[in-house]
């Protein structure tokens, strides 16, 4: 069982957690619009942009592989 950390304690491990989050660059990235979620147990997807699903599948279609377009 962990012990009870002291109060100066806390406030180290909450300052460290807050200075690697802030230093986390993939949190530092605009969010993306999400699609609703197919159930109460699923989670959201992020919404797909037909023109950036388009020119991935062209350029799998040049190098003749297929797209995995829905």
């Amino acid at each position: 069982m962990p012990r009870e950390n002291r109060a100066h304690e806390n406030q180290k491990r909450m300052s460290a957690r807050r200075m690697h989050a802030l230093a986390r660059l993939d949190l530092r990235e605009p969010t993306s619009p999400r699609e609703a979620a197919s159930g109460p147990t699923s989670h959201a997807v992020k919404a797909e942009n037909p023109e950036l699903r388009k020119m991935i599948d062209d350029a799998l279609a040049a190098r003749g592989m297929s797209g995995t377009s829905p």
